[in-house]
């Protein structure tokens, strides 16, 4: 289409046998580039153009999420030497750094790797997930308390389904039990013609109270179990008070500690987990060391995740003014909190932010 736009990122490449080093290309897109984000690559070799017919070209893009996806290029220019890759909508929303690969496959068999590159994918604001307080805690009451009514008349609903199953099970049994008696008392009347009328009548006398006895106690076990079985199904009723969370403040390791930014104001580094089992971290550090085997602090258990989780965070820009800066968090399932690397090189632990949520085991 002819008024289409593009963010172009080009990358001129001399294909040879002395500089396979990976090339940082400086490209940045952003998550908003849906269909605009263009990698364009002129390749030249022995001072001329790489001529690019009988030729499928070949790009592998390696995302910050661990996915590795295998696209072809288009061929622009077969003479020039010049061709592009579009990146794929859902490819433009893997946020972070990108490793790529560009290789040629010639229809006589041969292969040719170009070169190993990398470029950036940056969050935009807005896919931030950054909402005004009180708007978003508003929503959050409302549909807390959409689900809890609706919790509670399912629960309603199934009370009085087990009660009305109960009801007719102590109606049935009482019923058998009706049919025994009424058996019993015929026999009652054949006994006033025996000889030992008086040893069968105290028989009958006590079979009946027997029967009446075990009638009374099955149905007074019946009902209990009802009402037992309604009260647990009641005391699951969810309140709003389920959902207040309490927040408890870790103790740092490794040289990590609270970070105070100019204002003296502290952004305390602190844990919490909801009734549905939700953990949520928020506050900020510095000062400590880096890596997987250096952890900020150590969640308990009960507030670990199912499976490891990394987040990106924002990370300091001092000394790294002209772009923003960002960390990669590391959460294990044995509870550690890390902080893996941080793209501020400069000032790599001068300031790093916590505020992430994820469902515990």
């Amino acid at each position: 289409m002819s008024n289409q736009i593009f963010k172009n990122g080009v990358l001129p490449f001399i294909v040879n046998a002395y500089d396979q080093s990976v090339y940082d290309s400086k490209i940045v897109f952003s998550t908003q580039d849906v269909g605009t984000a263009r990698l364009i690559f002129k390749l030249r070799k022995d001072g001329v153009s790489l001529p690019l017919s009988a030729v499928e070209g070949k790009l592998v893009l390696l995302f910050s999420n661990g996915s590795k996806h295998i696209r072809n290029i288009s061929l622009l220019d077969k003479v020039e030497g010049i061709a592009e890759y579009i990146l794929k909508n859902e490819e433009i929303k893997l946020y972070g750094n990108v490793q790529a690969s560009l290789n040629l496959f010639y229809s006589n068999g041969q292969s040719l790797s170009v070169h190993e590159f990398t470029f950036s994918i940056k969050k935009n604001l807005i896919d931030e997930n950054i909402v005004p307080a009180a708007e978003y805690y508003i929503d959050h009451f409302d549909s807390l308390k959409s689900k809890i009514e609706q919790k509670s008349a399912k629960l309603e609903a199934e009370i009085k389904k087990r009660t009305d199953v109960m009801q007719g099970n102590i109606d049935e049994t009482t019923k058998d039990l009706q049919v025994q008696l009424d058996r019993m008392k015929e026999k009652l009347d054949d006994l006033d013609s025996l000889e030992t009328k008086k040893g069968a009548q105290d028989k009958a006398d006590t079979a009946l109270k027997t029967a009446i006895t075990a009638a009374k106690e099955k149905a007074n076990q019946a009902l209990s179990d009802a009402q037992k079985y309604t009260d647990e199904l009641s005391q699951k009723v969810l309140t709003l008070t389920d959902f207040d969370s309490t927040w408890t403040r870790p103790t740092l390791q490794h040289g990590w500690k609270q970070y105070v930014p100019s204002d003296g104001a502290i952004n305390t580094v602190r844990f919490s987990k909801d009734v549905a089992g939700v953990v949520e971290i928020k506050g900020a550090v510095s000062g400590g060391l880096l890596g997987l085997e250096t952890p900020v602090f150590t969640l308990p258990e009960g507030y670990r995740p199912m499976q490891s989780e990394y987040f990106i965070g924002v990370a300091s820009s001092v000394g790294t003014p002209d772009y923003p800066q960002y960390h990669r968090t590391f959460i294990g399932t044995d509870g550690r909190v890390c902080i893996e690397s941080s793209s501020n090189t400069s000032n790599p632990n001068r300031f790093l932010s916590f505020g992430f949520r994820f469902r515990s085991k």
